[in-house]
């Protein structure tokens, strides 16, 4: 395997770990579809996570033009799996704790999954939060469960 795949299984693992963990128990990694993937995690029905963790994103290095690509493929695969939402989780330097790791998604979903109503001129921009807000806010609109001692 090569050095960059390790890094990316490792990252996926990570993320599988941390969601069984925080209300996700069916979370698990997705297989390798070619042209047609669907996300590097599936954390419950409906919700896919596309990780991101090289050098460049763990030290907080993306550029508006790298987010923008990575959530075009994370578009992508969430429509492959027929997702109802899709996350963008990218590894943050100085945490290996991935609930503390950048999480991406875009605004107009974000409002959706939210269920607020807003006139938006491009809901196509990123939000940027935490892998456990965002864990969170899933939870709390139906998706997984609440973590044993936790209630939402």
């Amino acid at each position: 395997m090569s050095r960059a795949k390790d890094i990316g299984t490792r990252a996926e693992t990570a993320i599988v770990r941390w969601a069984r963990e925080h209300g996700f128990p069916g979370a698990d990694r997705g297989p390798l579809r070619g042209a047609k993937d669907q996300g590097d995690v599936l954390l419950c029905p409906g919700i896919i996570v596309e990780s991101k963790s090289h050098k460049s994103a763990a030290a907080g290095q993306v550029g508006a033009k790298q987010l923008h690509a990575w959530l075009m493929e994370t578009d992508v695969e969430a429509e492959h799996a027929d997702a109802d939402f899709a996350l963008l989780v990218v590894k943050r330097s100085g945490t290996a704790d991935p609930g503390k790791w950048w999480c991406y998604m875009r605004l107009g979903e974000w409002l959706r999954l939210t269920g607020a109503h807003l006139p938006l001129p491009d809901p196509s921009q990123p939000v940027c939060m935490s892998l456990a807000s965002a864990a969170a806010v899933l939870r709390s609109a139906g998706y997984g469960t609440a973590p044993e001692g936790e209630t939402l």
